[in-house]
């Protein structure tokens, strides 16, 4: 066993060894070390504690960089306001969010998912009774393992997004960059439809997921909906869990249209959909608005993870700036609009909701605001009236425009709602209203835990009549336990710790 400090804490790094007797962890406290005494018996079944959670997730939660690192953080938090002992295990190397999630009062293990002494170790020393799979993948990777210790223990899906979905709609998106369009290239629209079928490996992997899990979070409501109703997942075994803003401090006195200026754009460029966005607004949108905005025109590129080709988009005589990573989302009170033209991609989408947040209206596509929408703001993308070119059409319901589906209607109305004082007015007060209408925290997270508490309640007999979750445990359909447990016999086998 070793033990790997970051900023002065302990992290479990578990060896494969065979005679582990005591681990020392992360504890609540910064800088302090405890010390547990721990019997590892490989699949020995344990008691869980009902008030103690781990979450397993392949990285470690980034509030600062992405929106599903932000939602993760609120999870977490939730589940500390209700006097749930906190642990994180991930096979990641430790890094400052570590820190940041230690110094909140979370216990955090290093994890490699083909390794049964560190796992069995971390479940024993945590005893969970929830069990939190951040991503199919992670579920994919460790579940066998806490169903054969941890019987009892709830096992819960966080998908994020719909990974097949994003996926399925990305192979369609590539054909944009393929030369002119013709009658075979997708739009927007097609791609806004699309629904991955049986053949799609990673439609397979991902449903079999929720099927082996207890219950499982769903980021979109239009997502919750697909499953259901497209992919017939049962109804219990769904709950939508959105993202979790606290009420707008800016909603009382809001920067005006007035004090405003220049565009924006945001995100974690390591994420396909955003990249994508950055490029095409850089190569087509942005030279059509600045075309009837003047010379004057910004726009200011603010993205984490960056990849050397955002930098090469500098372009200051284009007015393109890359402003790298922000230091805050407060630099958004500075901005008069978000651009946001996703061609394709899945989930909410936390730019919006920032912007929101901040009295930033948004421009984007139908794939952008796809969920965040009131339910009786839902409008058809075949219907032309739509199109942000007619001041008629402003979808009335909604904290910008988001109807545009080619360039020239995005940088058309981009320039809309830049230039009309009143509709960008209107349109800062619709986000507000959005915000306590899709995201209000105490709503969301007291649907989830009640859920939550329901599946635990009713674990036995959800169990019994989950027909297709056994089936996928049965030995013929393990194909990922055996993987890992191959993985881990060959490394055990090679010498390697």
């Amino acid at each position: 066993m070793a033990l790997r400090s970051v900023h002065g804490r302990c992290i479990v790094s578990i060896h494969a060894i065979k005679n582990l007797s005591r681990i020392k962890f992360a504890g609540r406290n910064r800088g302090r070390c405890l010390s547990n005494i721990i019997s590892v018996t490989n699949s020995a079944v344990i008691d869980v504690d009902p008030q103690s959670v781990l979450f397993i997730s392949p990285v470690w939660p980034e509030r600062s960089s992405s929106a599903a690192g932000v939602r993760s953080c609120d999870l977490i938090s939730s589940f500390q306001e209700r006097n749930y002992a906190v642990n994180y295990a991930s096979p990641s190397t430790p890094n400052e969010h570590t820190s940041l999630i230690q110094d909140s009062g979370v216990t955090a293990f290093v994890c490699p998912p083909n390794n049964a002494t560190a796992v069995t170790a971390i479940l024993q020393s945590t005893r969970p009774s929830i069990v939190l799979f951040d991503r199919f993948y992670a579920e994919e990777m460790f579940s066998f393992r806490v169903k054969d210790i941890l019987p009892d223990a709830l096992r819960v899906l966080d998908m994020q997004d719909v990974h097949f979905l994003r996926e399925g709609r990305q192979i369609l998106a590539k054909q944009f960059d393929g030369g002119t369009p013709t009658r075979t290239t997708p739009t927007i629209e097609d791609i806004l439809k699309h629904r991955p079928d049986a053949t799609f490996p990673s439609l397979l992997r991902e449903l079999a997921s929720i099927y082996r899990s207890d219950l499982t979070l769903v980021c979109s409501p239009v997502e919750l909906t697909m499953l259901r109703e497209d992919y017939n997942i049962p109804s219990e075994l769904l709950v939508l869990a959105p993202f979790f803003a606290p009420p707008s401090p800016h909603a009382a006195t809001p920067v005006p249209w007035s004090d405003r200026h220049h565009f924006l754009m945001i995100g974690n460029f390591r994420h396909p959909p955003n990249f994508d966005s950055v490029r095409w607004t850089c190569k087509e949108i942005w030279p059509l608005i600045r075309k009837k905005l003047g010379m004057s025109a910004e726009l200011h590129l603010y993205g984490s993870y960056a990849p050397q080709a955002a930098a090469e988009l500098n372009n200051p005589k284009g007015g393109i700036y890359y402003k790298g990573f922000a230091p805050s989302l407060d630099i958004m009170l500075q901005y008069r609009l978000c651009l946001a033209p996703l061609r394709y991609g899945a989930g909410l989408k936390g730019k919006i909701v920032d912007s929101w947040w901040h009295g930033l209206p948004v421009c984007t596509t139908v794939i952008g605001s796809e969920g965040m929408t009131s339910a009786d703001a839902r409008h058809s993308t075949s219907d032309s009236s739509n199109n942000p070119n007619n001041p008629n059409s402003v979808n009335k319901q909604w904290g910008g425009l988001d109807g545009g589906t080619t360039a020239e209607e995005i940088a058309n109305g981009a320039v809309l709602l830049y230039t009309e004082s009143q509709l960008w007015k209107e349109s800062q007060s619709r986000g507000f209203v959005l915000l306590a209408e899709l995201y209000n925290a105490e709503h969301h997270f007291d649907a989830i835990h009640h859920a939550i508490e329901n599946a635990k309640e009713e674990l036995k007999s959800r169990r019994s009549r989950g027909y297709v979750g056994e089936m996928l445990w049965s030995q013929q359909m393990r194909a990922t336990e055996y993987f890992s447990r191959w993985i881990e016999l060959k490394e055990r086998r090679s010498g390697k710790p």
